[in-house]
């Protein structure tokens, strides 16, 4: 692809690395940190290496002698949510915009004179629905229509948070913080496999997510799996009705994603389905994970007092978000009691 006059093009849609020379190293990693969410993996003297599923840039500190053109061909769900971001961080956005009829472009420039252009493949139509017109952090009126745009339009298994295993983290604690039997509910389940996991260790589990999407392929997925797990449709800014009562909850990556000024209505609601006594495993962003990229960042003991008219804090642990990303996302786990 020919790039214009006095830039080298590169097209990363694989396994590429490719090297960029910046004046100011330490800016450069905070500007594609915050950016495009591409984080450190390695670090040498007057070197950074960055990584963002399968494409990497070595930041070599030394003043730009030339500047190149660089094209990351990314999915849907990954262009919406990089032009979201780069707007929130006040960085000029052109596009995205249909190139040739054969794929939507959109480009800005980083502090070196780098031109990156984000390229999401197929025609106009691809688009369509998903230009960056809401928040990074959908929590208005339209975060179904949000989540359910996400998960038609990309394979599950592409999810950035999408992971095979059941948390670890929450697997450690469950012999001393949710002793069996017990009723399970995961809020924000997505495919369903954390879900799947529980009941395969004998809880009674429900999967309650926004998206009919998640649901519908959680039900093919784990169909016949046994009648101690079912899969519901529903928003945690919803009263969450004719489930019943449960024992334990678990949310991983649900809540963070939430604005502060909803998250009394999902304490309510959480707790409406939660015996007395019961208790809650959230988990969410750190504020030690780099960036603003993403989710709600929380400090420890934040997500307590955001939760403490209906529950008690039991114990909070430094965690991470194992997904289909390079890296792992700095995280918080706290087990809550219900009141």
């Amino acid at each position: 692809m020919r790039g214009e006059e006095g830039f080298r093009p590169y097209f990363l849609r694989g396994p590429i690395q490719v090297e960029l020379e910046v004046e100011d190293i330490d800016r450069s990693v905070d500007f594609y940190r915050g950016a495009l969410g591409l984080v450190p993996s390695r670090a040498s003297t007057g070197e950074v290496v960055m990584g963002l599923d399968s494409v990497g840039l070595l930041l070599r500190c030394s003043r730009p002698s030339r500047p190149l053109s660089i094209w990351f061909a990314l999915p849907p769900w990954q262009m919406r949510r990089a032009c979201m971001g780069l707007k929130d961080l006040g960085v000029e956005v052109t596009g995205p915009r249909d190139q040739e009829g054969i794929r939507q472009v959109a480009s800005f420039t980083d502090p070196d004179g780098h031109v990156i252009r984000l390229v999401c493949e197929g025609g106009p139509e691809v688009l369509e629905e998903t230009a960056p017109r809401r928040p990074v952090r959908p929590g208005g009126p339209h975060r179904e229509e949000m989540w359910a745009g996400l998960y038609s339009d990309n394979a599950i298994e592409s999810m950035p948070w999408f992971s095979r295993e059941l948390d670890g983290e929450l697997m450690d604690l469950l012999p001393s913080k949710a002793p069996l039997p017990g009723r399970f509910i995961e809020l924000g389940c997505g495919g369903g496999t954390a879900s799947a996991r529980l009941a395969a260790l004998g809880y009674q589990v429900v999967g309650v997510d926004i998206a009919q999407g998640a649901v519908d392929y959680a039900k093919r997925r784990f169909e016949g799996f046994g009648p101690g797990l079912s899969f519901r449709q529903g928003d945690v800014l919803a009263p969450l009705e004719g489930l019943g009562l449960f024992d334990y909850a678990f949310d991983r990556g649900c809540f963070h994603t939430l604005p502060p000024e909803r998250r009394e209505v999902y304490a309510s609601n959480l707790a409406a389905v939660l015996r007395r006594g019961g208790r809650a495993f959230i988990k969410v962003f750190s504020r030690d994970e780099p960036g603003q990229w993403g989710p709600h960042r929380f400090a420890p003991g934040e997500v307590a007092r955001e939760l403490s008219n209906y529950f008690e804090l039991e114990e909070e642990l430094e965690a991470s978000f194992v997904g289909q990303l390079v890296s792992h996302p700095k995280g918080l786990l706290s087990v809550l009691v219900r009141k």
